[in-house]
């Protein structure tokens, strides 16, 4: 059963966990970044290079910076471990 860290690190909710287990539920949602493999305690989850579209950056303005800083110390990237 998968923790869930990584869905709550994604910013743009391309992942949700799914029969227990992570998966990319939106691949044009998601943003490359890697917040999900940063938060991920059991280096379960690669990024894989593949030709996709254009990152759509409004998908971004969904977010508040609150939510975001929230994401972010998933991966101890937000200041705090």
């Amino acid at each position: 059963m998968g923790c869930g860290n990584c869905v709550r690190a994604c910013l743009t909710g391309a992942l949700q966990l799914v029969g227990g287990k992570a998966k990319l539920v939106d691949e044009e949602l998601c943003d490359g970044f890697g917040s999900c493999i940063a938060a991920c305690p059991h280096d379960a989850i690669r990024l894989e290079l593949r030709r996709v579209k254009r990152f759509n950056w409004e998908v971004l303005r969904r977010i508040s910076f609150n939510e975001l800083m929230a994401k972010l110390r998933f991966t101890g990237a937000g200041g705090m471990s």
